[in-house]
């Protein structure tokens, strides 16, 4: 009974999250993803998200997230390709 206590404070944080709109939907990424994904660097994987955000094909969100590793709420940026017009 002594650990509900915590149990219910890393609830309470949890909701604190700032999630992407329709993160549920699974379309968010970060460039952690991307990168695991695509096989490539940090430099690579970013020079590709910077020139998606600057001619409109991806969008950011920046919010934050639970981090399992650091047990606390850590700043995230998400990346949504943008649906062509």
């Amino acid at each position: 009974m002594a650990k509900n206590w915590v149990k219910k404070l890393q609830e309470l944080s949890m909701k604190r999250e700032n999630l992407p709109p329709n993160y549920e939907e699974g379309d968010w990424f970060t460039v952690r993803d991307a990168q695991a994904k695509l096989k490539i660097g940090d430099n690579r994987a970013r020079q590709i998200l910077t020139r998606g955000l600057k001619d409109g094909s991806v969008q950011a969100y920046r919010g934050s997230a639970w981090s399992v590793d650091k047990q606390q709420l850590v700043r995230q940026v998400w990346y949504k390709f943008s649906r062509p017009k």
